[in-house]
């Protein structure tokens, strides 16, 4: 079963879940127990939505600051393969 999550971010942490779905649990030959079901999974995903669209939203403030920074220094530009430093 998976308990609720509290999803902390300072600096850029990356947090990756790894959840393993069987469709019958209690069948199953080992970590049946820890493994949610298809409708759990499901419901968890859904859960999980409002946190992925803050996620997605924070992305593209980065993206867009990265590129702003290396636009603003050049880099890239010039001869194929040597950007200015």
């Amino acid at each position: 079963m998976i308990a609720p999550l509290k999803v902390l971010r300072k600096g850029s942490v990356n947090i990756t879940l790894i959840v393993e779905v069987h469709p019958a649990p209690e069948k199953a030959i080992s970590d049946g127990a820890q493994s949610p079901d298809i409708p759990q999974f499901q419901k968890m995903m859904k859960d999980l939505q409002p946190y992925i669209h803050l996620w997605n939203e924070s992305r593209k403030r980065e993206v867009a600051a990265v590129a702003g920074w290396v636009e603003k220094r050049g880099i890239g530009k010039g001869e194929k393969g040597k950007g200015k430093r």
